[in-house]
């Protein structure tokens, strides 16, 4: 259904429009531009590889929804997200405060630099969700199902008081203690508002480790970095030489003057600058890269498996 068709119902005093048709509205607005979406009604929508991105959903109803895929730097506040699936999402930097999640699925959803404040997540599912420069402050978090702890590390719980993690986080200082050491191993770390401008980490193992609100400016870094996230870090002028970034997401990342020398089967660049940067990737299959900023400055906004200007030749660019 086209807009015009859509308005004139609407205004005939139509009411009532099939779930497909409204979220195929949603997503066409989206497309052109549009990006306040506050009180809209989502209920019982499905969508698989979302990218929704600096958006205002506040007070959206969402309930029963399926979700998957990447919710950024959003205003979902005072949304009813009640008995939505959220499996595997990332709501990174998004605003969640007083949003109902009650009964919701979260089953690895990674709620990264996000404001939950008042959110009711009563009886929702936990399992490995992950909370990271999250805060919890005055949440409901009453007969909750977590089959598997959920992540907390730098967190506010529902009291006020400030998590730590204890097991998988480390300060700048640890890292490079051990790294001095000779120890290589750390997968599954987790890092967070940690400055390791400068530092030299090769041959490391950080399969599945997590990054965010770091600063890797300058650094350099080999190894395995397998299915790694690095959620709003700056890597300026960071050389990545020959790195494994097989399923490794970059989110929110500063690249300008880098220069990557990768396997990056799989890997995930969203709202990525790589002004400047020298990009020597290759990999079984290709890359995924959405809104990001190319060498030259040039802005490609959507999604693409190929970091290029539109009909342009790569090697023009790369």
């Amino acid at each position: 259904m086209d807009e015009e068709k859509f308005l004139e119902q609407y205004e005939n005093g139509k009411r009532y429009f099939l779930r497909r048709q409204i979220k195929e509205k949603f997503l066409e607005q989206y497309e052109n531009g549009e990006r306040d979406f506050s009180g809209i009604d989502l209920r019982k929508c499905y969508f698989y590889d979302a990218l929704l991105m600096d958006i205002n959903l506040s007070g959206a109803n969402l309930e029963n929804a399926f979700i998957e895929g990447h919710i950024g730097n959003t205003n979902l506040s005072g949304a009813n997200l009640k008995k939505a699936s959220l499996r595997h999402i990332y709501f990174i930097g998004t605003n969640l405060s007083y949003a109902n999640l009650s009964g919701a699925n979260l089953i690895c959803a990674d709620f990264t630099n996000s404001d939950l404040t008042g959110a009711n997540l009563s009886g929702a599912n936990l399992d490995e969700t992950k909370f990271i420069g999250s805060d919890l402050t005055n949440a409901n978090l009453t007969d909750i199902k977590i089959p598997r702890d959920p992540i907390l590390h730098y967190t506010n719980r529902p009291d006020g008081k400030l998590i730590i993690n204890s097991s998988r986080g480390l300060d700048a200082k640890k890292l490079l203690s051990r790294y001095a050491a000779g120890e290589r191993n750390f997968e599954k770390v987790i890092l967070h508002g940690v400055d390791l401008s400068g530092a030299e980490l090769r041959d490391v193992n950080l399969f599945c480790a997590h990054f965010s609100n770091c600063n890797l400016s300058n650094a350099t870094l080999s190894g395995n970095w397998d299915a790694a996230k690095f959620i709003n870090c700056d890597f300026r002028g960071a050389r990545l030489h020959f790195c494994e970034l097989n399923s490794a997401s970059f989110i929110y990342v500063d690249m300008r003057e880098a220069t990557i020398c990768a396997d990056t089967t799989c890997t995930n660049f969203i709202e990525v600058n790589f002004q400047g940067a020298e990009l020597r990737c290759s990999g079984e299959s290709l890359a995924f890269f959405h809104n990001i900023t190319l060498k030259d400055g040039f802005f490609l906004q959507g999604s693409s498996n190929y970091p290029v200007r539109p009909n342009k030749n790569i090697e023009k660019l790369l």
